[in-house]
């Protein structure tokens, strides 16, 4: 019963945010490499052109996995990427290391814990914000165990909600 109610839901979230996501290629079966970043650019470029009052557009990570809205990148041991300064931000990546849960999870625990508190200079969204959108993205990572559809519907899904709930000061 519960993975039908997780399915109704999925399917529900994916109609409301099927005009966002049509701007987004995403193509799994894709393995070559330029075919990749060609496919990232054009989702960067999208991705700016509808960037919000207050919000600061980060690139590529180190890892060369992710991009995001008010996220800046350290790199680790072994060049693993992490999250530092997290704000709001919008998974617009092609593919997933093995990595990128943990990477994202880990990022969503520091902003329910507050452990990362420093907030990104050009995006003043409040801790207690920053804890609301954690908490909601939490909650997605429950719904979709495959990456490469996740890719998918988190980046229409936050782009969506973040809309909605970001703090203009």
């Amino acid at each position: 019963m519960r993975n039908i109610v997780i399915l109704i839901l999925i399917f529900k979230v994916s109609l409301l945010h099927a005009a966002d996501m049509s701007h987004f290629n995403f193509d799994s079966s894709v393995t070559d490499t330029r075919d990749h970043f060609t496919l990232r650019e054009q989702n960067i470029t999208w991705l700016k052109n509808r960037r919000y009052p207050g919000w600061d557009y980060t690139g590529e990570s180190p890892s060369g996995f992710d991009y995001g809205f008010g996220a800046s990148y350290k790199t680790g041991s072994g060049g693993v990427s992490q999250f530092t300064g997290i704000n709001v931000f919008a998974i617009v990546g092609q593919k997933w290391s093995p990595n990128s849960s943990s990477i994202l999870k880990t990022g969503i625990h520091q902003l329910e814990n507050k452990s990362n508190s420093k907030k990104h200079s050009t995006a003043p969204l409040s801790i207690e914000h920053n804890q609301l959108v954690g908490k909601w993205l939490n909650s997605r990572l429950a719904y979709v165990s495959d990456w490469n559809y996740q890719d998918l519907q988190l980046s229409g899904a936050i782009e969506s909600f973040t809309r909605k709930k970001t703090i203009h000061h």
